[in-house]
C-alpha cells in the first residue's frame, strides 16, 4: 500500500486552522451530460470527517496516534472523500497535554447545554476550548459536505459509545463526547472504529 509523505494515505487536513482548504471543496453534485446532449444532476458519494489521531496524526493527549488501517479507509481518501481533523489542537490545546474528561458522570450533551464541564486531570476547567473545537469541527464538516463523521470512542471530544466518567480512574460509562454530540444533533452520522463496517456500507 503506497504513502505519502507525513500522515498515512496523504490525508488532507485542517487540524491547526480549523477551516476548510481552497482546493479541498467538494460539491455535492455535479452535472453529467447525457447521450443527447442534455444534462442531467448526478449525486457523488459522501465525504467523511475523521479523527486526526485515527488518520496517523500524534496529536493525541499523550503524543500519539491511533492509526486505523483499513483498505475502504484508504480508498476513500484516494478518492478525495476523506477530511482528517483533530478538535482539541484545533482549539488551541497542546500535544501533548494533560488528560481531559467529562466529570460528573456526564457527556458531551451537558456541556453543549451548559451543565457538564470539562476538566484537565490537574482540575483545570477546559470546557471552553472543547466547545470551541466542536463548532469548528462542524463548520469543517458543512464546508467539505460530510454526511458522516469517523471518530475515536472514549475521547471527551470524539466519543461515541462511551468516554470516561471525570475520575480519571479509567472507569467508562455509555456517553458521547462535546463534537460528536455537536455533529449529530446537525444530521451528522458519527462511527467508531469498532463500527467500521457499518461504515463502509453507507460510505460505498
Amino acid at each position: 500500500m503506497s504513502r505519502m509523505m507525513g500522515y498515512p494515505w496523504g490525508y488532507r487536513s485542517d487540524i491547526a486552522i480549523g477551516r476548510a482548504l481552497p482546493d479541498t471543496f467538494l460539491r455535492h453534485h455535479c452535472p453529467v451530460p447525457s447521450r443527447d446532449g442534455s444534462c442531467h444532476v448526478q449525486a457523488m458519494k459522501p465525504t467523511l470527517l475523521i479523527s486526526g489521531c485515527l488518520s496517523g496524526q500524534p496529536v493525541r493527549y499523550d503524543g500519539t496516534a491511533r492509526t486505523l488501517m483499513q483498505d475502504s479507509l484508504a480508498r476513500w481518501q484516494a478518492e478525495g472523500r476523506v477530511i482528517a481533523f483533530c478538535p482539541e489542537t484545533a482549539a488551541g490545546l497542546p500535544t501533548p497535554r494533560p488528560p481531559a474528561e467529562i466529570i460528573q458522570g456526564r457527556d458531551g450533551a451537558a456541556v453543549l447545554d451548559g451543565s457538564g464541564r470539562v476538566w484537565e486531570a490537574g482540575g483545570h476547567d477546559v470546557s471552553g476550548l472543547f466547545l470551541v473545537g466542536a463548532y469548528r469541527a462542524l463548520d469543517l464538516a458543512r464546508r467539505h459536505g460530510c454526511r458522516f463523521a469517523l471518530l475515536m470512542d472514549g475521547s471527551p471530544s470524539c466519543g461515541s459509545s462511551f468516554i470516561y466518567d471525570g475520575q480519571f480512574t479509567g472507569t467508562r460509562h455509555a456517553g458521547q463526547g462535546v463534537t460528536a454530540a455537536l455533529l449529530r444533533r446537525n444530521g451528522i452520522a458519527v462511527y467508531a472504529p469498532a463500527r467500521f463496517s457499518c461504515l463502509e456500507a453507507v460510505m460505498d
